[in-house]
């Protein structure tokens, strides 16, 4: 199931970012033209106009509620120059009996409340079909049950992607073994790269994952730009992770024994970091924010807090795991000399 489930990922992100991938049809005919076309409901003021006030957006919650049938469900509320007479506030809705949701909306005027419009979409067969590709994608619809086989099939399509990355370096090391044995001073330079990314992008993203996590808990809310530290946290460590692995690839020989652990040692050492990381997840939480506790959003019935938590103490249990299973297997002479690059002789023969 996995397979098929990567291509449907894959496409219906392909649907949703279209202007991103395919940019070459706003650049011919413009972005305005293309927004006329996609989204004609968008408001064509310049600016929010003179200062005035906005009404609260429960209101216009509560007066497009009020006009809903049956299985209609409000998805989405827009606000467009917000402070200002032009101000136009835009709640849509969709049917659930619909699989791609519909796109009816209303528009109301921000500082009066009054309905400017009612648009109701007929859609065509291209946005109809991008609709479906993005529910797919996005699975609002779905129940616990769905999403939990999501989220399974997307750890399965993660774990192939890795496993397949470290099985391709380990079908070459026994190439690697033969230049060393032929006294060659660093065996297959590309193979010693490839293991090194495998490390530092495999266990890396998993370390930066974690990261970017435990910086949303202790990044303060009112540091000036918050919304962008916790992308620079994770890419500052899935960096400094890809360089650790990869110091060992720029060490003079001679210093190479003191460079660092081999590459066994190395995904055990990573894989437990990334392990106590999630595992202790749920403790920074709660600390940070006792009223997202474990023993607190469980009775409370916040299921979906809960289940973050939850899988966040599954994953590191299951890491610790891996990672004493492959802190067991010990080393093999491939991997400590390849690793080492010992240089020709009898220090560079190596044990197929």
């Amino acid at each position: 199931m996995t397979l098929p489930f990567a291509l449907m990922i894959t496409y219906s992100e392909l649907a949703i970012f279209w202007g991103q991938w395919m940019p070459a049809g706003e650049m011919v005919v413009g972005r305005e033209a293309m927004r006329d076309e996609t989204r004609p409901a968008l408001p064509r003021s310049e600016g929010p106009g003179d200062p005035a006030p906005t009404l609260p957006l429960w209101s216009f919650v509560e007066r497009a509620q009020s006009g809903l049938t049956a299985g209609q469900t409000l998805r989405r509320i827009f606000v467009f120059h917000p402070g200002g007479t032009q101000t136009q506030v835009h709640v849509s809705h969709g049917d659930d009996a619909l699989l791609w949701g519909g796109g009816d909306e209303k528009v109301f005027h921000g500082a009066t409340g009054e309905l400017l419009r009612h648009e109701t979409d007929s859609a065509s067969a291209a946005r109809a079909t991008q609709g479906v590709l993005r529910a797919m994608h996005e699975i609002h619809f779905a129940g616990p049950l769905l999403r939990g086989l999501y989220f399974l099939m997307s750890a399965g399509c993660c774990v192939m992607i890795a496993t397949g990355l470290v099985l391709w370096t380990v079908k070459r090391r026994g190439r690697a073994s033969k230049q060393a044995a032929r006294g060659a001073p660093r065996p297959l330079w590309g193979w010693r790269i490839a293991e090194a990314l495998n490390v530092g992008t495999v266990a890396g993203l998993l370390i930066a994952t974690a990261a970017m996590f435990w910086s949303n808990r202790l990044i303060p809310a009112s540091l000036p730009g918050r919304e962008g530290w916790e992308m620079r946290v994770f890419f500052a460590v899935w960096a400094l992770c890809a360089l650790w692995r990869a110091r060992r690839l720029i060490v003079p020989g001679p210093l190479q024994a003191l460079s660092g652990p081999t590459p066994r040692r190395l995904w055990a050492e990573q894989l437990g970091v990334t392990a106590a990381l999630y595992g202790l997840l749920p403790m920074v939480s709660a600390v940070m924010s006792p009223g997202s506790a474990l023993w607190v959003t469980l009775p409370g019935g916040q299921t979906a807090v809960a289940g973050f938590d939850l899988t966040m103490l599954g994953a590191g249990l299951l890491l610790a795991l891996v990672a004493r299973k492959v802190s067991a297997g010990g080393e093999t002479a491939v991997e400590d000399s390849a690793a080492r690059g010992t240089e020709g002789g009898e220090g560079g023969r190596i044990a197929a």
